[in-house]
């Protein structure tokens, strides 16, 4: 049983470093929403959930002895792919199993083409079912867990949907009952944060038919090629559906019995039954914050020295490869050259040159599209991230948002107004 104090500390956790700085600004507004420990009654018996910053979905008790399915729904940009691949590790899995953990196999879960969703219904690919219906039968007294951020996007729609998932995951056991509770792990990062590196994820990558081939571009588009569309454009389309980014999570909230928040941004955690945090990495902050019952499992990151980098970085040459396709679509450079190479050659340049960001030209979305992604953003933070204070999670959120402007992280080089420049001119023509 987790203490009060240990209880209060972790709810911490779920706090933004944007709230943590506005400490500094008023001191005594942040510490009551700080302290402040969040337990869901259930309706039943005034029972609490024993898991710090998890949330009532179906409202339904479960049984004690029932044990817990486990679904990270992700969504995209907040780490799914280190967390996946360290929790599928040969270490991690025999951690795990220490938990009494049987972690689903990556290729089974982690795939679009696995989720079908036909007239509100949901169903998984044959295989998925196969091997969930074998954990039944093998796996009944263990805990199951399984990762997958396409989950989050591809979520159940209404009741009809949300009786298919939970009769594949959790029905048809031998006594007619369900087997697991349905527990939730959702990743928290500010949707402002996220878009930019969601919107390097999609076009960093050649792709054919939707689907990721290699990172970099060696067709022009005339040719075949994928065309970058500049962020201020590419982010007006993902905005102009109202609550689009709360479905996902609203979804999957009722229709599971408890549901994990982890912080993205945070870096520490606490010990099992411990009353102080220590450092943590992603991995550790989402198996100690997120996955119920793996005491074991974050006793064991905890105490790791040395952590693993982060995999699946943006990159930095979606800019210069824009620049790339204007210069040759407006006869810049001989129509020969392919497009890597002449990517390759501005982004020589422009680092010889120590061209910097704020030295080039940029074209930013307008300002009726930034209120639509300050509007959103707002939205999914507050319903998110509970806290009594909304007054300094609003003015926290705002710290935030400005440094995100300063940082000019929504624009992109105006490739126009680049070709203007005299040194542009002459590289281009010394160049090609």
């Amino acid at each position: 049983m987790v203490s009060t104090s240990a209880a209060r500390g972790r709810l911490c956790n779920i706090l933004s470093p944007s709230l943590i700085l506005g400490a500094a600004i008023s001191i005594g507004l942040i510490l009551t929403p700080i302290c402040y420990v969040l337990q869901t009654s259930f309706a039943q018996g005034g029972q609490k959930h024993k898991y710090d910053v998890n949330i009532t979905g179906t409202g339904k008790i479960p049984e004690p002895e029932l044990k817990f399915f486990v679904l990270h729904i992700g969504p995209h940009k907040t780490g799914t792919t280190t967390i996946q691949r360290r929790i599928n590790s040969d270490k991690l899995r025999s951690q795990l199993a220490l938990d009494n953990y049987k972690v689903i196999e990556h290729r089974v879960i982690h795939n679009h083409k696995s989720i079908n969703k036909i007239d509100g219904s949901y169903s998984f690919s044959d295989e998925f079912i196969a091997v969930v219906e074998q954990l039944k039968t093998t796996q009944a007294n263990s805990n199951i867990f399984g990762s997958s951020e396409y989950l989050y996007a591809d979520y159940p729609r209404g009741a009809k949907g949300c009786s298919s998932v939970r009769n594949v995951l959790l029905g048809n056991t031998k006594n007619g009952e369900e087997g697991w509770k349905l527990h939730i792990v959702y990743t928290h990062r500010q949707l402002y944060d996220k878009l930019p590196s969601w919107w390097n994820q999609r076009f960093k990558f050649h792709r054919e038919n939707g689907n990721p081939m290699r990172i970099g571009h060696i067709d022009w588009p005339e040719d075949g090629g994928n065309r970058i569309i500049p962020f201020y454009e590419w982010i007006h389309k993902q905005l102009d559906e109202e609550h689009k980014f709360l479905q996902g999570y609203n979804s999957w909230k009722s229709c599971s019995d408890s549901i994990s928040v982890v912080n993205f941004y945070n870096h520490t955690a606490y010990p099992p039954n411990g009353t102080t945090p220590v450092e943590a990495d992603l991995v550790s902050n989402f198996v100690c914050n997120g996955i119920p019952d793996a005491s074991h499992t974050c006793s064991f990151l905890l105490q790791e020295k040395e952590w693993p980098e982060t995999t699946n970085p943006s990159v930095a040459f979606l800019d210069f490869d824009m620049l790339a396709v204007y210069a040759h679509e407006t006869g810049l450079i001989s129509s020969v050259r392919r497009r890597k190479e002449v990517t390759k050659k501005i982004v020589q340049f422009a680092a010889s040159n120590e061209i910097r960001n704020n030295s080039l030209p940029i074209r930013c979305p307008n300002a009726t599209t930034l209120q639509l992604l300050y509007d959103h953003s707002l939205e999914l933070e507050r319903a998110v991230i509970a806290t009594k204070n909304k007054t300094q999670q609003k003015l926290n959120f705002d710290i935030g948002w400005e440094k995100a402007l300063e940082k000019q992280m929504f624009c992109n080089y105006d490739p126009e107004e680049i070709v203007k420049r005299e040194e542009w001119k002459a590289f281009f023509e010394e160049s090609f």
